[in-house]
């Protein structure tokens, strides 16, 4: 039998830098509909969740036509993780099998290339993997500090920036994995298959206020 794929947007309530973030407007827009318009607009996908301890976003989810997933109080802590999150509802919802795909979209992530998804499962597919999360170059020259004392970690002193090697970050854009691979080894690990993502503007996650205000300053900079 055919595996199922699902996308599921995990967005609580609660946040502690920015609150009610994934209802902040974007653009006049509720940030977590960004996810969810993007969500719809994909193909061959055979269902979509949000997953939420909120009444104001389960509402905003059923309104725009897709299915709402309760979360428990006790999942949606700043310290929970989104693995914790996804393997409750796997465990506890009977529709998934345990090769079905689960598409994680994080809704601070409001910029995906259209293309972004559609390719992952291509790649996927093509790879017979289980698992694949989306990473960006960190091209900047860091270090640590250490008795007043700075300690670079990536680079040599006097290295130009451009020769640097890079290293790479968790960008948040796109997770995809088995049912399976979730709940026993999961979402990521260390066979994960890193797909690197070089789109600037793509990779804006909204964790601050800051990132809000530059979110809203690309949109206008679009209609220039």
């Amino acid at each position: 039998m055919k595996s199922k794929v699902y996308i599921i947007i995990p967005a609580r309530k609660g946040s502690k830098r920015i609150p009610g973030k994934n209802l902040a407007k974007l653009n006049g827009i509720p940030l977590i509909s960004y996810s969810i318009e993007y969500a719809k607009r994909q193909k061959n996908i055979d269902d979509i969740y949000v997953s939420t301890d909120s009444i104001e976003i389960s509402n905003l989810a059923i309104k725009n036509g897709v299915n709402k997933l309760d979360r428990p109080a006790e999942l949606a802590g700043d310290m929970i993780l989104t693995q914790d999150v996804i393997s409750f509802h796997l465990n506890k919802e009977k529709v998934f099998e345990k090769n079905d795909l689960i598409i994680v979209l994080q809704p601070t992530s409001p910029f995906r290339n259209k293309h972004l998804l559609k390719n992952s499962l291509k790649l996927f597919e093509l790879n017979k993997i289980d698992s694949l999360c989306t990473f960006s170059p960190l091209r900047k020259k860091y270090g640590s500090i250490k008795n007043n004392k700075f300690n670079p970690i990536n680079y040599s002193f006097g290295q130009r920036s451009q020769d640097i090697v890079p290293d790479y970050y968790e960008n948040g854009l796109l997770y995809i994995s088995t049912v399976d691979c979730i709940l026993n080894k999961g979402i990521l690990n260390e066979t994960t298959y890193a797909l690197i993502t070089d789109d600037n503007e793509s990779t804006v996650d909204i964790d601050e206020i800051e990132d809000l205000d530059f979110a809203e300053f690309l949109i206008k900079m679009r209609k220039v």
